[in-house]
C-alpha cells in the first residue's frame, strides 16, 4: 500500500483568484574534494573552515551568507569516476528541507537533473527551489537569474570582486532565504555592486521570466521578484510568477503536509470528528497567515471535500443517491481524509498609478 497519500494541490478556479514556514536553508553544491564529507552544516560565516574548501567554494558559501539566510549547507558534489555526478548528488539530500538551492558550477546540461529534482521534492510536500542562471525552465520553483558580469567591492574590503551569473546566484539565494514573508525581492538593493551587464530593456527582461540586476541612477538593486514561469494554464496561474506568491504557497502547503505527518499519520484514527480536528487546525493556521502570506479580505479556509468522499464511497460500491450530503461528509473514507478550500495571497506593493490634478 505504500506510505499514507497527502496530496494538497492549489488551483485557480475560474471566479476564484488563488493568488501566491519557515524559509531560512540554503544548499550550496559545490565542487570541491578538499575533504570527504558530504554535507556540513553551518550557521554562520564565521564557523566555516576555511582550510575545509577551495578558494571557489569559499567565495560562494560567503556570498550565500551575505544574504543572512537562517542556516547553510555546503553539499560537496558527488563523482563517478571523476565525472560529477549531480543527479546522485541530488538524490542523497533530497531528504533535507531547504528553501533554496545553488550550484555555482552550473550549465546548461544541468537542467533536466535539477528540475527532476525539484519535482521530487514537490512530491514530498517540501518547499526547496532552484536560482539558477540563465535558465529558461519555465518552471514556479526555479528563479532564472539573467544578470552576468558583477562586480562587487564589500564593506571593509579594497579589492573588487568579480562573479559570473551562476556565482552570484549564491548571493541571490541567500537574499531569498533570507527575506521575511511580508515583503518580496523586488528592488532589493545590492549595496556591493559597482558594475553589471544590465538588460536594455528590463521590462521584456522580466516579461521572459528572468531576475535581473537593475540600475535606478543611483544604486543597483534586483529587478521584479519573478520566477522563470512564463506559460500559464489554469493549475499555474500567473500569480506563480511572483517570488512571494509562490513563497507563500510553498509554506502553506510544507506546514500543512508535516503537520498532518507528525500530528495525525498512524496516531488518529480516522473518525469524522478528528477530521473536523484537523480542519479547524488548520483554518486557525491560515487566519494566523492573514495580513503577511494570505489577503485578510479573501476566503482562507479548507474543509471536508464532499465531492471526494462521493467518489470515494461509489468506488466502494456505496450507492450514494439516496445520501444527504451531511451523511456523505461524515462517511467513513478508510484512510483518507479529502479536504478542498481555497486562499487569497498577499503580493508585495510594487507598482504606483498617480494622478495630480491641478
Amino acid at each position: 500500500m505504500g506510505l499514507p497519500e497527502i496530496i494538497i494541490s492549489f488551483q485557480r478556479k475560474a471566479d476564484t483568484a488563488i493568488r501566491s514556514g519557515s524559509r531560512g536553508m540554503v544548499a550550496v553544491v559545490l565542487d570541491d574534494t578538499t575533504k570527504n564529507q558530504m554535507l556540513t552544516p553551518y550557521r554562520r560565516w564565521r564557523d566555516v573552515v576555511q582550510e575545509d574548501w577551495t578558494k571557489e567554494s569559499l567565495k560562494a558559501l560567503e556570498l550565500v551568507f551575505k544574504g543572512s539566510p537562517q542556516r547553510v549547507v555546503a553539499v560537496r558534489l558527488l563523482k563517478d569516476e571523476e565525472t560529477p555526478d549531480l543527479a546522485g548528488t541530488l538524490k542523497e539530500i533530497l531528504p533535507l528541507n531547504i528553501d533554496y538551492l545553488a550550484y555555482p558550477a552550473y550549465t546548461a546540461g544541468d537542467k533536466e537533473a535539477l528540475q527532476a529534482y525539484l519535482e521530487a521534492v514537490r512530491k514530498q510536500g517540501k518547499k526547496a527551489k532552484a536560482v539558477l542562471p540563465d535558465c529558461a525552465a519555465d518552471d514556479p520553483h526555479v528563479v532564472n537569474f539573467a544578470t552576468t558580469g558583477v562586480t562587487a567591492l564589500w564593506e571593509n574590503q579594497d579589492e573588487v570582486q568579480t562573479y559570473t551569473g551562476a556565482e552570484y546566484c549564491c548571493r541571490v539565494a541567500g537574499i531569498l532565504a533570507g527575506l521575511p514573508l511580508d515583503r518580496s525581492c523586488t528592488y532589493y538593493e545590492l549595496p556591493e555592486v559597482v558594475d553589471a551587464k544590465l538588460p536594455a530593456d528590463a521590462g521584456a527582461e522580466v516579461d521572459a521570466g528572468k531576475l535581473v540586476v537593475v540600475f535606478d541612477g543611483e544604486k543597483y538593486k534586483l529587478g521584479r521578484g519573478v520566477t522563470s514561469l512564463t506559460s500559464i494554464t489554469e493549475e499555474r496561474p500567473e500569480d506563480l510568477k511572483k517570488i512571494k506568491i509562490v513563497e507563500g504557497m510553498d509554506v502553506i502547503i510544507h506546514d500543512i503536509y508535516t503537520t498532518f505527518e507528525d500530528e495525525y499519520v498512524g496516531k488518529v484514527v480516522n473518525s469524522y470528528d478528528n477530521k473536523q480536528m484537523f480542519v479547524g487546525a488548520v483554518n486557525d493556521y491560515l487566519k494566523k497567515m492573514e495580513g503577511s502570506v494570505l489577503d485578510e479580505t479573501g476566503d482562507n479556509f479548507v474543509e471536508v471535500d464532499l465531492e471526494a468522499n462521493r467518489e470515494y464511497l461509489k468506488r466502494q460500491g456505496i450507492d450514494t443517491e439516496e445520501m444527504t450530503d451531511t451523511q456523505i461528509r461524515e462517511a467513513n473514507t478508510g484512510s483518507y481524509l479529502f479536504l478542498t478550500g481555497a486562499c487569497r495571497f498577499l503580493d508585495a506593493m510594487e507598482d504606483l498609478t498617480l494622478k495630480m490634478n491641478m
